[in-house]
């Protein structure tokens, strides 16, 4: 759950749990149910099969405009690609625990 002045966001992968917890929170205040996340905070979300993406165009957009960096040149993100997922010993790696 992430709460920001008024707006509220739940995010329950169980839909029984979800429902219950929602049906609480419309009881106990007065709230009203936008239906499926598509933006929240500036932020841009898309719901695939494999999951959720997130894009921050919009509050990237704004951020080089108030330092006056939008006419500057893209630079590449020095960092490594196609890293394995698995430790030096062989063992795998939970992804998720960073997600």
């Amino acid at each position: 759950m992430c709460i920001y002045v008024d707006d509220l966001l739940i995010m329950e992968s169980d839909q029984t749990k979800f429902g219950k917890f929602k049906e609480f929170f419309m009881v106990e205040f007065k709230m009203t149910d936008l239906g499926m996340l598509r933006y929240f905070l500036e932020m841009k979300f898309i719901e695939l099969s494999q999951g959720i993406i997130l894009y921050q165009r919009k509050y990237a957009t704004k951020m080089l405009k108030k330092f006056c960096m939008e006419n500057y040149n893209i630079a590449v993100t020095p960092t490594k690609v196609n890293i394995p997922t698995s430790k030096n010993d062989g063992e795998e790696i939970d992804g998720t625990l960073y997600e």
